[in-house]
């Protein structure tokens, strides 16, 4: 029963890079890091967008999750500061809720993929053990 808990609570929490690649990585996105002053994350957007959908349909899947889930942490870690920018903002400004609330987000979603890359996706994964022979990934033992 477990398992199937693991698999569920990873398919969401790939879904909201996989959706992110369809809603969010728009040309708003790169409207948004050019006001921000930030131009380079304009350009490199694209390359942002082939990142967010391929690390989620890594950890989803369970292909090769360990490798997905550092490409989370590449894209996740600096965007969480350069387009959450709270510290450029009074306390009392609202701007300054909500980016600090977005950049903690990111971060916390840095934690989640971080524990991936130790644990990996568990059993019900195309990478698991039962399919490719072998040993257990570290915590997943019996």
């Amino acid at each position: 029963m477990m398992k199937f808990v693991l698999l569920i609570g990873r398919i969401l929490y790939a879904s909201f890079f996989v959706a992110a690649y369809f809603l969010d990585m728009t040309s708003d996105e790169e409207v948004r890091a050019i006001h921000l002053g930030t131009i380079e994350l304009a350009i490199l957007t694209p390359v942002a967008s082939v990142a967010l959908l391929l690390g989620g349909i890594s950890v989803a899947f369970g292909i090769r999750p360990k490798a997905g889930a550092w490409l989370l942490i590449l894209f996740l870690f600096p965007i969480s500061f350069y387009m959450h920018p709270f510290w450029k903002f009074d306390d009392n400004d609202p701007l300054w809720r909500t980016n600090i609330i977005s950049c903690l987000k990111d971060l916390s979603m840095v934690g989640a993929a971080l524990i991936l890359t130790y644990f990996g996706t568990g059993p019900l994964s195309v990478t698991s053990t039962r399919l490719s022979g072998q040993q257990p990934e570290p915590g997943f033992t019996k």
